[in-house]
């Protein structure tokens, strides 16, 4: 099956794919589309997702899937959420902490939802999140992801901006394990094949 994986960042397509691999999923391409996909305005990351990958499949009339991400502060009542992409397009990562100036509570989570349509089941998501807190002034340089200047994960004292090669990596593979891209294969290979389901929280 070729899954077409609405995106123009090759290092998600590939983490993606390397998913597949791991959970030892056969038959099963991702190739990256390059396509203008719309912004639909919802606080929830489901609704986003559902709603890009309506508008890619309708583009291409191909198996696809889209994946959204928003990041959501507590103390902040959720901000930014969603809208996170405009966040950083205004007062960016350093307005954030500004923000939480005087916050005790620093608390934070990256909420993903990855949706797939087929064309012929319903479509499906994936969900995951990955919890931790935001830092008191940004810290290291972050690979085509801002918010990674400031976002320390759960159980971790340095962001992953400020992580060494071996630290991300290992944060990366205790992260993957209960990830967005880990949940797909898994939900994939239970449907078309013989596998262990993925946490039915993790799925509708």
């Amino acid at each position: 099956m070729l899954i077409h994986f609405a995106t123009r960042n090759e290092k998600k397509a590939k983490r993606l794919q390397d998913a597949f691999a791991r959970e030892n999923v056969q038959g099963v391409t991702i190739q990256p589309l390059r396509i203008d996909l719309p912004e639909p305005r919802s606080e929830h990351v489901q609704v986003v997702a559902l709603e890009k990958l309506l508008f890619a499949y309708k583009t291409i009339n191909e198996p696809c899937a889209v994946v959204d991400s928003g990041f959501f502060v507590p103390a902040l009542g959720g901000f930014p959420g969603t809208f996170v992409h405009h966040a950083l397009d205004t007062i960016g990562t350093r307005g954030l902490i500004q923000l939480l100036e005087d916050a005790e509570d620093r608390k934070c989570e990256f909420r993903h939802c990855l949706a797939f349509f087929d064309g012929e089941s319903d479509p499906i998501c994936v969900k995951s999140t990955s919890f931790g807190t935001v830092a008191t002034a940004p810290n290291g340089t972050a690979d085509g992801w801002p918010l990674h200047e400031v976002f320390i994960p759960e159980g971790w004292t340095n962001t992953v901006a400020g992580m060494t090669a071996s630290e991300k990596n290992q944060w990366e593979q205790g992260r993957d394990e209960d990830y967005y891209t880990t949940n797909f294969a898994r939900r994939l290979k239970h449907i078309y094949g013989d596998a262990q389901p993925c946490n039915p929280a993790d799925c509708v």
